[in-house]
Order: structure tokens, then sequence, then C-alpha cells
């Protein structure tokens, strides 16, 4: 639900679902891969995201209209 940034996500999530993983005897190695693997790909999904702001910019310098480049490839 947090796909603001990669970092705040895995901080937010992690934090977050800690206790229900207890619950379930999921190991904190495999909720820590879980969440460091899917950060990043659901930030840059998410077109208010930074990641998005940053591709959007990169497309911007390259004379490509960028966020509306980048909400298109979603």
């Amino acid at each position: 639900m947090v796909f603001i940034d990669d970092y705040l996500n895995c901080l937010a999530v992690s934090t977050s679902v800690k206790k229900l993983t207890d619950v379930y005897n999921v190991s904190r190695e495999k909720l820590a891969y879980i969440v460091d693997s899917t950060a990043a790909p659901m930030c840059i999904i998410v077109p208010i995201s930074t990641w998005a702001v940053y591709f959007a910019g990169l497309l911007e310098d390259n004379k490509v209209s960028g966020f509306i480049s980048v909400l298109f490839l979603i």
C-alpha cells in the first residue's frame, strides 16, 4: 500500500507484516527477501512514486514527453 519510494516501502511493509509472518511461522529472512525483491518493481509500476518521476525526468532529458510516456508504459 505504500509505494511512494522503495526504501519507504521496505520499512513500512516489513514493520507492519512482521507480526503476521510470526503467526504463520515465516522466517524473517524470507520476509526480508520478499519485501526487498518486490519493493522496487512495485514502485516503478505505480505512477505517483519517486521512481516514476525519475524515469519521466530521464525521458524529458531525451526530448520525450516524460510523464505521459511513463503512464503509457504502465
